[in-house]
């Protein structure tokens, strides 16, 4: 399957997640846009590792970012009941944890470059620290899938070129996080709600 397929299917399964906050009845929507992000994570991956600017990558991001913030913020904010405490004064769209996702890699390859001569171990962890920092800041100021969306993308990165290593150590991710939301409810936990997370889940392995 090639990035332009892949592209394809995300971008649909991302109008048709939007598509449930618009009107009530297309809500089973929702679940098939799960689909996105991780295929997107995926591709900004891909696309870190084939790029030949990195600079003019970043600033394409940046740009998105901006040009689609203040209508993501106004589109999520009259969203139905979407956010059960109210919507959060802060909220930095998806673009933004693409980037925060593209600098944690670049201090990655920065860091393991300039110490490369070092123990192997202690230099990848030191090369992780950064973005798992620039993960919690995006959890903090409410980014788009916060620090799961970073982790994700280091993720697929670090693990890249290894399916069956990738596959695991995602199905782990994904459901550690969905397993939160169990843990600490947004909503009164019923056996709707448990349902709800399920799907979610169901559909995020299935990117």
């Amino acid at each position: 399957m090639t990035g332009f397929v892949l592209k394809i299917i995300a971008a649909i399964a991302m109008v048709l997640g939007h598509s449930a906050f618009v009107k009530d009845s297309f809500w089973p929507c929702y679940f098939f846009g799960r689909l996105a992000f991780p295929i997107f994570a995926f591709l900004i991956v891909e696309g870190y590792v084939h790029t030949r600017s990195f600079k003019k990558y970043v600033t394409r991001i940046i740009v998105f970012g901006i040009v689609s913030q203040i209508p993501a913020y106004k589109f999520f904010i009259g969203s139905f009941n979407m956010f059960a405490n109210g919507f959060p004064i802060c909220y930095m769209n998806i673009f933004f944890t693409f980037l925060f996702g593209l600098f944690a890699l670049k201090m990655y390859d920065l860091i393991k470059e300039k110490f490369k001569k070092g123990n192997k171990k202690v230099v990848t962890v030191l090369a992780i620290i950064p973005g798992i920092i620039l993960a919690i800041i995006a959890e903090y100021l409410n980014f788009d899938y916060g620090f799961v969306g970073v982790v994700l993308i280091m993720l697929f990165y670090l693990f890249r070129g290894h399916k069956s290593l990738t596959v695991w150590t995602y199905t782990f991710l994904m459901t550690s996080f969905m397993a939160q939301r169990l843990v600490n409810p947004t909503e009164p936990l019923t056996v709707d709600y448990i349902r709800y997370i399920l799907l979610q889940l169901l559909f995020l392995e299935l990117a």
